[in-house]
This record gives C-alpha cells, sequence and structure tokens, in this order.
C-alpha cells in the first residue's frame, strides 16, 4: 500500500517514523533544483535539458515533492512547506455561482493582471481580472461536474487551512512559465485528499500576452480537473515516490482542456513531441521533464472521439474501484469493452489510434472520417526521418535488424534498432515504389514474445495513392499467438504503402517504471503473393504480354485485351511502360469499339514497338507495363502490372 503525508508543516513534522523511507542526498538535491529553477530561485538544472520543452503544468512536481517531503532532511523539506503551504494573499472573492473563493493581491509581484481596473458586484469592488476568472471558474465546475457527471473534490472546510466551503483558488506570481498548479494537502484515505488550485497572475508570455484570460480558461479546467482526480483516486500512479509517473493524470487533464474550451488549443504545443516520438509508450513520464504524457491526451481525444466524453469517466471510476493503482491499463481495458460492447478492448483501440496518428496534416484530408480525429488536419505528421522507410522490395527484416540495407544508412540502422516500440507505442514503415511490383504484395510480420508478459502484437497497413486524392485504403489485423500476421494488397496502380506496428499489453511487467523496455520484431515485404486471380465480374481481362522474354529478332510486344465491351461503347486501354528505376519510358492509348454480344467474346491487341515515344529504341533491361482498360459508361476500370525483359 502507497503511504501519503498530511500536509501543511504542522501536521507534516508529525508523523512518526513507521513512515520513514530515506532518500538518497542526490535525488533530494536534484528534486530541489528543479524546485527551485521552476519558480524563479535558481538556475536550470542538469536535468531540465536547454533543448527540451518542459511542462506548463507544476502539478507533478508539486505531487513528488510534498510525497516526499517526510522522507528529506530537514532544510528541503522546510523548503518544500515554504513552497507549497496555501499562499497568504490579502483579498478573497466568492465567485458569482458559489463554488469557488478567489484569492489575489493587487501590489507587488503577486498582483493581478490590470489591479486597477476594477467593476462593482453585488456591492462589492473587485479587479475585472478577478471577476472573470471566477466566473471561468465557476463555468469549469458547471461542464465537469454538473455536464460530465464527476464528483465534486473534497471539500477542505473541515480543516483548518482549507479557509471555508469553497474550493480555493489562488491567484499568484508563480514564475517560470508554469500555467498553475495542484497542490495536494489534507489526507481524507488512501485514495482521496483535498487540494487547492494555483494560477499565474498575468500570464505574461507567449501565447498569452494581454489575453491572460484564455490561458486562465485552460488553466482551471486542467488544475480543477486535478482537484477532482484527487478526490476519485489520488493513487493513480506508477512507481514509487522518486519517481512517480502520473501520465493518467497528466493526459486526462489536458484532455479536459480540449473538452471545456475547444477553441483555445493550448495543447497544440505539445504535440510534436508525440509525433516526433511515435515509439514511446503512452506511460512515458520522465519526472516532469518532458511533455509527452502532456501530448498523450490524444489517446483520451481518441476515445472520447470513437465513442463518447463518459469513457474517461468511466476510466477514473474504474481506477478507483480497483482499489489503490497504479490500475490504468485494467480500467482502460474494462471501459474500452463496454462502451464498444464487447468489440474492441485496449488492444485494438491502440491497434487504430495508431493508424488515427498517420492520418494528420496533408494526411488528413484523405482519410474517412471514422478513422481521423476532428481537427487532424491541424496537427503535426509524424516526421519522414521517424518511417524506416524502404525504397525498393523485396525487403527481409529479420532481428537484429543488419547494420545498413539499400537506402538507409548504418547511422540509420542505429537509430531504428534501439527505437522499436515500448508497450502502447509503435513504429511507422513506408514503402516507396511498389507499382514495380506486378499484381499484388505480401507483408509477413512477427514481433518478439516473452512468456508472462502478454505481448500483443498489431499491424495496420495502409495504401497511399500517389499523385491522385483517392482516400487511403486501410486494413488492420492482430498477430495471433506465437504465430506471423500476414497481409497482402493488390498493387494495381501508383502506391506508397505504410506498415504501423503497434504493441499492447495489460500487463504492468511489460513496461517496467525503472526501465522501459523496448521489444524488437522482424517483417518481410515481398512481390510472391500468389498467383495472378481474374476478376470474373471484369467486363474483360487483360492477358500477359507476349513475347516475354523479347529475345534477338523481336521488335514488339503485344497486349491482349479479351471480353465484352456493350454495343455502341468503348474501351480504352492505356499502357505507360516504366523502367525498373520507376521512370516513366512511354505512354500509349488504344480504343475498343464493343460490339453485339451476339457475337460472343472479343478479343483485342494492342502493340509496344520496344520505343521510348520518339522513335528510338529501349535499351535491353527490366521493364515494367502498367496496363488500365476504361469504359465510357462507367463501368470500374480493370488494371493489371507486368514485368517485361528485353534481353536481345
Amino acid at each position: 500500500m502507497k503511504n501519503f503525508i498530511i500536509f501543511p508543516s504542522i501536521l507534516l513534522l508529525t508523523l512518526t517514523s513507521a513512515f520513514s523511507n530515506p532518500l538518497s542526498e542526490a535525488y533530494q538535491q536534484d528534486l530541489m533544483s528543479r524546485l527551485e529553477f521552476i519558480y524563479g530561485n535558481g538556475p536550470r538544472p542538469a536535468a531540465y535539458d536547454s533543448a527540451r520543452m518542459f511542462p506548463h503544468c507544476g502539478t507533478s512536481l508539486a505531487f513528488e515533492a510534498i510525497t516526499n517531503a517526510v522522507n528529506m532532511s530537514e532544510v528541503y523539506r522546510s523548503r518544500i512547506v515554504e513552497l507549497f503551504s496555501r499562499p497568504s494573499l490579502p483579498y478573497a472573492y466568492n465567485s458569482p455561482a458559489g463554488y469557488f473563493m478567489v484569492h489575489y493581491a493587487l501590489t507587488d509581484s503577486d498582483a493581478v493582471y490590470q489591479p486597477d481596473v476594477d467593476t462593482t458586484v453585488d456591492g462589492v469592488t473587485i479587479p475585472v481580472y478577478v471577476f472573470k476568472v471566477a466566473q471561468i471558474a465557476d463555468s469549469v465546475w458547471e461542464f465537469e461536474v454538473n455536464h460530465l457527471g464527476y464528483p465534486a473534490p473534497p471539500s477542505d472546510g473541515f480543516y483548518p487551512a482549507g479557509d471555508g466551503p469553497r474550493y480555493d483558488i489562488y491567484i499568484r506570481n508563480l514564475s517560470s512559465g508554469i500555467y498553475g498548479q495542484t497542490p495536494p494537502d489534507s489526507i481524507i484515505n488512501d485514495q482521496r485528499r483535498a487540494s487547492f488550485v494555483e494560477i499565474d497572475n498575468l500570464y505574461n508570455f507567449a501565447p498569452y500576452v494581454n489575453r491572460p484570460l484564455d490561458a486562465a480558461r485552460v488553466t482551471i479546467a486542467h488544475e480543477f480537473f486535478h482537484a477532482i482526480q484527487y478526490g476519485m483516486d489520488y493513487s493513480e500512479y506508477d512507481g514509487p515516490s522518486y519517481d512517480m509517473k502520473l501520465y493518467w493524470q497528466e493526459m486526462s487533464s489536458t484532455w479536459m482542456e480540449e473538452m471545456a474550451y475547444d477553441d483555445i488549443n493550448d495543447y497544440y504545443g505539445y504535440l510534436p513531441t508525440f509525433y516526433n516520438n511515435p515509439w514511446l509508450s503512452l506511460m512515458d513520464f520522465s519526472g516532469g521533464l518532458d511533455v509527452h504524457p502532456y501530448a498523450s491526451m490524444l489517446f483520451p481525444l481518441y476515445l472520447t472521439q470513437k465513442w463518447d466524453t463518459a469513457i474517461v469517466r468511466d476510466i477514473w471510476e474504474k481506477c478507483r474501484d480497483f482499489g489503490v493503482g497504479p490500475n490504468f491499463l485494467q480500467a482502460a481495458d474494462s471501459a474500452i469493452s463496454e462502451f464498444s460492447n464487447g468489440r474492441y478492448h485496449l488492444r485494438e483501440a491502440f491497434t487504430e489510434f495508431a493508424v488515427w496518428n498517420l492520418f494528420t496534416g496533408s494526411r488528413a484530408s484523405r482519410a474517412p472520417d471514422s478513422l481521423k480525429f476532428e481537427e487532424a488536419a491541424a496537427y503535426p505528421e509524424i516526421p519522414g526521418e521517424v518511417f524506416i522507410t524502404h525504397d525498393s522490395v523485396p525487403v527481409l527484416m529479420s532481428w537484429p535488424w543488419p547494420d545498413s540495407i539499400p537506402g538507409i544508412t548504418p547511422q540509420k540502422m542505429t537509430f531504428f534498432r534501439n527505437r522499436v516500440p515500448e508497450n502502447l507505442g509503435a513504429n511507422y514503415i513506408a514503402f516507396n515504389d511498389i507499382f514495380t511490383v506486378p499484381d499484388s504484395i505480401s507483408i509477413v510480420f512477427f514481433g518478439d514474445y516473452e512468456s508472462g508478459l502478454n505481448l500483443e502484437w498489431n499491424l495496420g497497413s495502409v495504401m497511399e495513392p500517389i499523385d491522385r486524392m483517392d482516400q487511403y485504403q486501410i486494413k488492420l489485423k492482430p498477430q495471433p499467438p506465437l504465430a506471423a500476421i500476414s497481409e497482402s494488397w493488390p498493387t494495381a496502380d501508383n502506391y506508397r504503402l505504410y506498415a504501423i506496428v503497434s504493441l499492447v499489453s495489460t500487463n504492468p511487467a511489460a513496461y517496467p517504471y525503472d526501465a522501459p523496455r523496448r521489444y524488437p520484431f522482424g517483417y518481410s515485404v515481398s512481390d510472391t503473393a500468389g498467383p495472378y486471380v481474374p476478376d470474373t465480374t471484369a467486363l474483360v481481362q487483360i492477358n500477359a504480354p507476349y513475347p516475354n522474354p523479347v529475345t534477338a529478332g523481336i521488335s514488339s510486344v503485344n497486349f491482349q485485351i479479351q471480353g465484352q465491351v456493350p454495343e455502341s461503347h468503348v474501351a480504352t486501354l492505356n499502357l505507360t511502360i516504366f523502367d525498373i528505376a520507376g521512370s516513366k519510358v512511354h505512354e500509349l492509348s488504344f480504343d475498343f469499339l464493343g460490339t453485339n454480344p451476339i457475337f460472343g467474346t472479343q478479343t483485342w491487341e494492342a502493340e509496344w514497338k520496344l520505343d521510348n515515344g520518339k522513335g528510338i529504341s529501349v535499351v535491353p533491361g527490366v521493364y515494367l507495363a502498367l496496363c488500365r482498360v476504361g469504359f465510357d459508361n462507367g463501368s470500374p476500370d480493370v488494371i493489371r502490372r507486368f514485368k517485361l525483359a528485353i534481353i536481345k
């Protein structure tokens, strides 16, 4: 069972040694250096990489500090008490709906935005900014508690520092770009605690300079949801106190920003971290040093756009009902099953979620509405350098992957080998120029299996039309236990093939908090998907060209079409010849007039004179022929591809 402390200091110091769990001096110094930097009292510590964005929410760091304070040296413990005791601010205002007490100052560093711009409400003169913040807070309560159905956060009125039954919000100078935080204080039981919210007084930084109320809106929506979480299941975090991972708390609080204020989109700033690192687990949480868990709000957003906003509340309720956490994996799996009537579990949901993440930015317009985010066009794309990209097939990638393969340098291969998926992570693979493959292409995939970890691998495959605006074609398939996934696609036109590899386990051991694991896989892609099977529903069939190969003394290749074109209608054969590198050599077009069906099956022939269309004969080698027959009556096109060998 997890142990918790009572806060603030007057109770903190009454804890007995029964809860003692001494922390290393190195950890204590690191924690304090992070705290002092965040609150504007120290230099940037080594833990905060200067190139890395750190979160706008200070809650995870406050959570960590308060939880560990009892086991820290006296000087550090006293400093934490000083940092996280409730602020002493001179003024307070009861919100119009009576849900909140908003505390504020008019002078010095904690002075609110435009402190001299006042309004009078019910005979009370207060700054307009304070009144607006109070209105926003009431609106957030109405939305999260009264509309979405979450329980109100625990009242702290019973506690001397609680300042009455209303929930407390303190407007003060937080420094260092922190929007707000929700420090926990009085303990109720192993899963419930009271809390208070602090928000910045000015938001005098991009993009909120001179528009601080938008920052206050998303901040209060986010931080108040933390207060609700503390009342439902404060224990929902992974790892020990010195390595706490609050991934579900933060991803769902960031999700709540979008639910409450859809038009502000503060979370957009986090998303590149997610899309640049798709192999990272949804459970990745680098001690508040990175924004990945905030960007992972995409997963609860997927769940709500797939089913309903109530699914997130259901996950939180199950986390609570399953007992002291962490319970996110089991709770999510159970909620998804219930909301989908058993058709989905966490596995199927994450597999589909990984495909949604391909369809962002410029790719969004051609994705089915049922497989993309509502605002997908505004999201960043997974960058090209993250794709394992093959420019030719066949491909064989047995694990361990080779040091280098055609088109991928040893340096990039090292990059990719080190970034295979973690649990609840994904890899993206692209295959270009698959139009060079006649008829069909086959993908075979096999992921790592380890007894007891319940690893479930999944393959999404997507065909992207090139130079056309047709929709993507999509298939999803799970890997059977101890077996490979096999998937085939026809290569009837110019496409790029994407393979999306994802990994899911509901076993917490598959993602150890202290040493997150990544799991290898192998795959192959070939043009040996099987013999060509004619489409018997088509009006015509395209037969293999002859002669093939072309030997000495032969000056042309013939393409034969057989079938029945309706009388007085026209079929057109468009024949495009490519060299093996994919460069277009020649285009030809032939029209055939349909006849009365009384004459039976018709046969037409088209000839390529082994030239480039400019009277110059092609050189010996391997060529590719794309044959497409279209019809003027709107019947579906008939398409085939062939390899031609000219060896004369």
